[in-house]
C-alpha cells in the first residue's frame, strides 16, 4: 500500500483533478474507487451537518482526544477503510465520476460553513482548520488504497 498523504482540501483538490472519472480506478479493500470518495463525502458533509450517532463522551473527551492528538502530530489518520460511519445510511456503490463529484460537493460545503461545527463523533468538538485536515488525512487514508 503506497501511503498519501493531504493536509489540506487543495491537496485533495489536486489528487482529484489526477483521477480519470471516466474510467475505472482499481482500489484495494471491499470499497470500489466510487463507494471510497462517497463514504469521504459523508464524513466531511457530517462533520459540517452532525454525525448520527456519537461515541460517549467520555470516550471522546480521553481516547478520542488522544487519537486525535496523535493524527495531527504525525500527519496521517490511519483508521479501517471498509468500516461505515458509525450510525450513517449504508453508501451504496457509486461511479467514480460521481463519487468525485459528491466529494468536491462536500468540500464546497465545509467550506462555505459559517459558524461552529457539530462534534466529530470519535474526536469531539473541533475546530474548523482542525476538522480540514483530519478530514483531509481521513481523505489520504483511503486514497492509499488507490492504484494508479
Amino acid at each position: 500500500m503506497q501511503e498519501v498523504r493531504f493536509a489540506s482540501f487543495s491537496d485533495v483538490s489536486k489528487w482529484l483533478d489526477s483521477l480519470d472519472p471516466t474510467g475505472s480506478i482499481p482500489v484495494e479493500g471491499d470499497f470500489s474507487a466510487g463507494k471510497s470518495l462517497a463514504h469521504c463525502a459523508q464524513s466531511l458533509s457530517m462533520q459540517v451537518d452532525g454525525y448520527p450517532k456519537l461515541k460517549p463522551a467520555i470516550i471522546r473527551n480521553t481516547v478520542g482526544k488522544l487519537a486525535q492528538l496523535r493524527f495531527l502530530r504525525r500527519g496521517t489518520l490511519a483508521h479501517s477503510t471498509d468500516d461505515p460511519i458509525p450510525g450513517a445510511p449504508r453508501v451504496d456503490d457509486v461511479t467514480s465520476a460521481n463519487g468525485i463529484a459528491m466529494l468536491r460537493s462536500a468540500i464546497e460545503n465545509f467550506e462555505n460553513h459559517q459558524g461552529d461545527l457539530p462534534p466529530h463523533f470519535m474526536f469531539g468538538s473541533v475546530d474548523k482548520p482542525t476538522a480540514e485536515r483530519l478530514q483531509s488525512m481521513h481523505i489520504a487514508d483511503h486514497a492509499s488504497n488507490f492504484r494508479p
